[in-house]
Order: C-alpha cells, then structure tokens, then sequence
C-alpha cells in the first residue's frame, strides 16, 4: 500500500466540460482545488492526450506540473482517464509526496479500479439516456392516444350529426377549451 497525499475526481458532462471536483486528502483544500482546475482544462487535457506514463513527478515534462504553481506538498500524480470507447466521463489523480511511488502492480490494480469506474459511469450514463427516452416515448404515446381520441370524438359527432365533416379546434392549454364547427 503506498501512502497518498490525496486524490481527485473529476467528471465530464455529456458536452466534456468538467463537473465540479470531488476531493480528499491531506492536502489544503485550495491547493487540490487548483490541481482539479488544472487537470479539467480543456488545453492540458489535450497535451495529456499522448501520455503514455499518466504518471509524473515535478521533474518531468508534464504539462500538469509546468503549468500550477509549485507546491510544498506534491511531488508525484498519477492520472487515469475515465474512458469508455471514445467517451471520457473523467479524470482521477491520485497525489504523491517525494517518497511515495506507485509499483507496476500497483498502477495495475488502479488501472483495473478506474476501467470499474468507466464501466459503472457508463452504465449509469445509459441508463439515464434509457429513461429519458422512456419518458420521451411516454409523452409521444399520449400525444398520439389524444390525437386518436380526438379524432374518433369529432368522427362520432360528425356521425351523430349527420354532416358531411367537421373541424376541431384545440386552444389555449391553460383555458382547456375545445372549439367544435
């Protein structure tokens, strides 16, 4: 078990723009605050895009240390991307002091954790859209169901009164008033 200083979610909304950040550590608050900020910006995520490592310390090249503020506490972070196919819902770093380094076994079993991650998020993703569109047809369903029943109501008075048609008129949803000629 390696000791992290703390770690970070951030997720992506259906247009890729970060959800607030969810946190823990110990680490300052403001500083995680500004690691999330960091990380979730549209320019370095697309120069992590490369990474092969997602893995850093402050002494690499990586454009997340190059670009925040030095920071007394991190010396470390190890990114995964929360992908599903060419989905991304998010990011979680997980924040190392100087003496803390991930084993490959290690960067392994996160590697396992964060594919469980993308896996559920996806699932809870389709399951939304699976309800939405339920709710969609439902309201399509009524729609149709009162088009039918207002044409069989105008059909039956147009019988009833024997005459040659007649017209139909809905106005105002609010005054629910039928208008009949």
């Amino acid at each position: 078990v390696v000791s992290t200083l703390g770690c970070s979610l951030i997720r992506f909304d259906e247009r890729q723009q970060p959800l607030p950040a969810h946190y823990h550590g110990q680490i300052d608050p403001v500083e995680l605050e500004a690691w999330a900020a960091q990380v979730s910006h549209t320019r370095i995520r697309q120069q992590c895009v490369g990474c092969t490592t997602h893995s850093a310390s402050t002494n690499d090249p990586c454009p997340f240390f190059l670009t925040i503020p030095d920071s007394p506490n991190i010396a470390r972070v190890h990114c995964l991307e929360l992908t599903r196919g060419s989905r991304t819902f998010g990011i979680l770093s997980i924040f190392l002091s100087a003496k803390g380094e991930l084993t490959v076994k290690q960067q392994s079993l996160l590697q396992a954790i964060a594919q469980d991650i993308s896996l559920a998020l996806e699932s809870h993703h389709l399951r939304s859209r699976e309800l939405e569109m339920l709710s969609h047809l439902q309201q399509a369903t009524h729609l149709n169901t009162l088009r039918s029943n207002l044409a069989d109501v105008l059909s039956h008075t147009v019988a009833a009164l024997e005459v040659n048609g007649g017209v139909l008129f809905v106005t105002g949803e609010e005054t629910a008033e039928l208008q009949m000629q």
